[in-house]
């Protein structure tokens, strides 16, 4: 049985045993000045992230998995993840997971009691900057992907965030983990099915099927700047183009979509709509006009944040219209900011800003009552006031309160049944309060968190399944 590490938070349960971690990894992780450095968000370097995705050796994408509707398309069957036709299936939407620590492990007796026939990771797969190295100290891959998702048996597709484009090969890596064979004997290794994705973006489509789901990931790269914006003081900067190839591509998607009467849900992992605001600095406008012109899009996720935030199909309707200049003939689509995958947890007390949410996770409560609790130990007192702590904070003020915990965690189940004339599809949030919540205050036993058959409590699970927010697209 592993030896826990120390924990530092009342909420977590003695008994719960985690495995060791990578040298770094847990609660003091951002004060690693190589990890703070490695993710620095590098706003004095140009970002070619466009011009980095264009020269990826697209080649060596197994073909059997490339096209299924002619070249170019970048779409894949849900079969191929399936294994085969199915009638009935689910899948988790995850984001911001990678931190190899004890909050990205807590999900995992959720993941196992939900049983998904696949996952979708929406970006920051891997901490601090998606780099392949020879051990786990410095493999962020193994660290943050392979070690905590060891045995789940299922694919994994993601989209990649901004760290995986800090590595020193500007996310070529993640290329090759998830779009090539490059590191097939890994993913057996670790127990893990791996069907490579038809690139960085992609669409899951069963082509035949009207009235059906799409899946549709996108790339928005290091910074969010699909649009090629250039700042008028950055005179260092080559201007980057935009990124003409991927719009293009999501144009034609999106209207074979509508023609085929489809649904299509579209992530991607930065996002402009967060906090209740407009992001001034997301350069995302050419794509979120193309969201507006079909109406066969009905849902929109985004990560980044490491909270949950869901907004509305009036309010998502209304800022598009105010900031993007839309207007929609038909109902908008619904709009979730879902980030809290096991990265450590961003403030959700916001003031109430323009574009109100319908539900935050924690509640504003919730963080308020963290933050109470967190004040009174000493050592985050002393951090607080540290040199050390005053730099993280210049980079992220919330990064010095992870305390690595297994409190307000979050993600979002996809049921898709196809018995019906009308395929339904329900999105569902999943919040974990506590481990308590799953194992009680005193288990009498030890309980291994990465248990494929995990010991909850009867009804525990659907106490994390947040029906009452739950959508029908």
């Amino acid at each position: 049985m592993p030896v826990p590490e120390p924990n530092d938070t009342q909420s977590t349960i003695d008994l719960v045993r985690f495995p060791s971690f990578a040298s770094d990894r847990g609660w003091r992780y951002w004060l690693n000045p190589r990890n703070l450095w490695a993710a620095r968000y590098q706003r004095l370097r140009a970002d070619y992230s466009i011009d980095w995705r264009r020269a990826y050796p697209y080649d060596m994408i197994p073909s059997e998995f490339c096209d299924i509707n002619g070249p170019g398309t970048r779409s894949t069957p849900f079969a191929a993840l399936l294994g085969g036709e199915r009638r009935k299936f689910r899948f988790l939407v995850l984001g911001d997971t990678g931190e190899g620590d004890r909050s990205q492990y807590c999900l995992l007796p959720l993941i196992h009691a939900l049983a998904p026939d696949f996952m979708i990771i929406n970006g920051d797969v891997a901490y601090p900057a998606g780099r392949f190295g020879p051990d786990r100290n410095s493999d962020d891959y193994l660290a943050g992907f392979f070690e905590p998702y060891r045995g789940l048996d299922i694919p994994i597709w993601a989209v990649p965030g901004n760290h995986e484009y800090y590595s020193d090969r500007k996310g070529q890596e993640f290329f090759e983990l998830f779009c090539t064979r490059a590191r097939e004997r890994d993913w057996a290794q670790y127990g893990l099915r791996l069907i490579p994705q038809p690139g960085t973006y992609w669409e899951l489509k069963d082509a035949k099927l009207r009235n059906d789901l799409v899946v549709i990931g996108i790339d928005s790269g290091r910074g969010a700047n699909l649009d090629g914006h250039h700042s008028w003081w950055q005179v260092w900067k080559r201007r980057e183009s935009p990124d003409r190839e991927q719009l293009s591509w999501l144009c034609d998607r999106l209207g074979q979509a509508e023609i085929d009467d489809q649904r299509v849900i579209v992530m991607f992992h930065i996002p402009a709509l967060v906090n209740e605001r407009d992001k001034s600095d997301i350069h995302l406008g050419e794509l979120h006009k193309m969201l507006a012109a079909f109406s066969c899009v009905r849902l929109v996720i985004t990560a980044h944040t490491h909270n949950y935030q869901q907004y509305g199909p009036s309010v998502f309707g209304d800022y598009l219209k105010r900031v993007h200049g839309t207007a929609f003939e038909t109902e908008p689509p619904h709009y979730i900011m879902s980030g809290r995958g096991g990265a450590y947890l961003n403030a959700t007390d916001f003031d109430d800003g323009q574009f109100r949410s319908d539900f935050r996770y924690p509640t504003k409560k919730q963080w308020g009552d963290r933050m109470k609790n967190l004040s009174i130990l000493p050592h985050v007192q002393q951090l607080e006031k540290s040199m050390v702590g005053r730099m993280v904070a210049l980079f992220d003020r919330d990064s010095i309160y992870d305390m690595d915990t297994e409190e307000f965690l979050s993600m979002l189940l996809v049921d898709v049944d196809r018995t019906q004339p009308t395929t339904s599809v329900t999105v569902t949030p999943v919040c974990l309060d506590g481990l308590s919540v799953l194992y009680g205050e005193n288990p009498t036993t030890d309980i291994d968190i990465t248990d494929p058959n995990p010991p909850l409590l009867s009804g525990a699970l659907n106490k994390c399944l947040r029906n009452e927010f739950a959508i029908t697209i």
